[in-house]
């Protein structure tokens, strides 16, 4: 993992991700536990020059989820769950988002 969890949530710190959940009720639904506390493995390029610009934000290289990032098919689809959220068909680089089945967490959707 590398860095310890902290949270301070309703001025209660917490420095276990497990018992945050437990105890405020996030990254849950109906009754079951969701959520991770990882390293995402993103892809950072040291050559990125679409930050800090809208118009070069579709060019944007980094943030993207690497092939063993442990976000791959850990989010939770809230389609099968009758959680009545519009779900895009595209992510944010124009990837198709799955009809069906886990997804990806954050707004890059591997292809496979």
């Amino acid at each position: 993992m590398g860095k310890k969890f902290k949270a301070k949530y309703n001025g209660t710190a917490y420095d276990n991700f497990y018992n945050w959940k437990k105890e405020t009720g996030q990254e849950i639904i109906l009754n079951k536990s969701y959520g991770l506390f990882s390293d995402p493995k993103l892809l950072i390029s040291k050559s990125d020059n679409s930050i800090g610009d809208a118009h070069k934000l579709l060019n944007l290289r980094s943030y993207r989820l690497q092939p063993k990032s442990p976000l791959k098919k850990s989010g939770v689809d809230l389609r099968a769950i009758n959680i009545a959220i519009p779900i895009p068909s595209r992510d944010f680089w124009g990837n198709p988002i799955p009809a069906t089945g886990r997804l990806d967490i954050g707004a890059y959707q591997m292809s496979k």
